[in-house]
């Protein structure tokens, strides 16, 4: 989805196989007699407000008793059967993550099929019983939670994961969530809950953890996430360019400082584990930029430089281990 007020068009292809900008603001939607949206900064401005429900203060409270929290909060207002227009309505205002009040079927696979659309936000839902994933079943941009409905997993793992630069860790183990139980499964249980690539909280080695880190298509969190940010820096890097310089001049000179601008964003990426490393221990990265001589001349007219082009391989994670051992006598 283009924003409106930006000059920067960016657009990622996937080769199979193959920020800190802050893209980690969750965003509760509530069932309201009208569409709205409002920011809270603390869960004091939370809970200040008379006007929010309870379940929507529960979710509230939630993320912000997490170690590591997003600087807000926003809370979605939508009429009955339609959070899909209230989520249109407010995509470009400043939140990523979102999250329903009170878990409805029909609400969530709405909110689900409208992210898959939109590709550039991430939705949590959270079911009592797994079952309740297989409407969202294979949606990459939605992330399917199996937990009782008393507490309120959603809002942590979003509050304690995504809050952290994007990049820097992966969604497995999240530990140490506050007010999240690890449950107990049978193994029959645990196998349904991984074919339809939910997560739960479960106990690995004593330590309370999220059990995946995986979307309901099977991509991981951390790779949808990192190609969001990637997407979104760059346009404000590109943006904050022509901004800043004035003139970017349709030259050599500007076209390096295009080039320059993407390398930038790219080397920031691999910092911050978004971006791959070769064997050789460089970024996993190249930038190609065409010169004003190799482009058509209608754009160059209407002042578009279209000769940019970059690629790079995404940043992987060990989730886990089968090693090999010999025992000697």
């Amino acid at each position: 989805m283009a924003n409106f007020l930006s000059d920067v068009v960016i657009k990622l292809r996937e080769m199979v196989p193959v920020p800190s900008m802050n893209l980690g603001v969750p965003a509760i939607f509530v069932q309201g007699t009208t569409v709205g949206y409002a920011e809270f900064n603390d869960l004091e401005a939370i809970n200040d407000d008379t006007t929010l429900s309870t379940a929507v203060k529960a979710k509230a409270t939630a993320i912000f008793n997490q170690t590591n929290t997003p600087p807000k909060v926003a809370v979605i207002t939508f009429a009955t059967g339609a959070i899909a227009t209230a989520a249109t309505a407010y995509a470009g205002q400043d939140w990523h993550f979102g999250i329903l009040a009170t878990y409805v079927a029909a609400d969530a696979l709405a909110l689900s099929n409208w992210a898959e659309l939109n590709s550039e936000k991430i939705i949590a839902i959270q079911v009592p019983a797994v079952e309740g994933l297989t409407p969202l079943a294979n949606n990459e941009f939605t992330i399917g939670l199996v937990h009782p409905a008393a507490e309120h997993f959603d809002a942590a793992l979003v509050a304690e994961a995504g809050s952290q630069v994007v990049g820097s860790l992966t969604w497995k183990a999240v530990h140490d969530l506050v007010g999240v139980t690890p449950q107990t499964f049978t193994e029959a249980q645990y196998t349904a809950i991984k074919t339809a690539r939910g997560i739960v909280y479960v106990t690995k080695t004593g330590a309370p953890q999220s059990s995946e880190g995986w979307t309901l298509s099977g991509e991981f969190i951390d790779v949808v996430h990192g190609d969001q940010w990637m997407k979104v820096r760059l346009m404000g890097a590109l943006q904050q360019l022509i901004t800043d310089e004035n003139k970017v001049p349709f030259n050599p000179r500007g076209i390096a400082l295009v080039q320059a601008t993407i390398t930038e964003v790219l080397n920031e990426g691999y910092q911050n584990g978004v971006v791959g490393e070769t064997e050789a221990g460089d970024p996993a990265f190249d930038v190609q930029t065409k010169q004003r001589s190799e482009l058509n001349s209608e754009d160059i007219a209407k002042r578009i430089y279209k000769g940019a082009s970059f690629t790079y391989q995404r940043s992987a994670a060990i989730h886990g281990m089968d090693v090999s051992g010999t025992i000697e006598f």
